[in-house]
């Protein structure tokens, strides 16, 4: 049980890094689609012959990584300030009288 509790948390704190990883391949694989069926280009290219198409989605991919890892970076640091805040907050116990 608690090994499947702490790949669901593993899951949880890289949920936006495995999202822009996703994303990243669908949106390269569009691109293709889209320049094959919309600019009617002769061949289906996954991996663009043209340097600069290349070099532009490279970048648009790397955009897009660079900001999922940047927001589960972001989230776990805003959840630790969180749970910190909440522990100096709280008020202290009332003292055990020993009777």
């Amino acid at each position: 049980m608690a090994d499947s509790k702490s790949s669901d948390l593993h899951m949880d704190r890289h949920k936006f890094s495995m999202l822009a990883l996703g994303l990243a391949f669908v949106y390269w694989f569009a691109e293709s689609v889209i320049h094959r069926f919309v600019y009617a280009e002769q061949f289906f290219e996954v991996v663009p012959s043209d340097v600069n198409e290349f070099w532009m989605r490279l970048l648009i991919i790397l955009l897009i990584v660079a900001f999922g890892f940047f927001q589960t970076t972001g989230r776990a640091g805003s959840r630790k300030r969180s749970e910190r805040s909440k522990r100096c907050t709280s008020p202290p116990s009332a003292p055990h009288s020993t009777s």
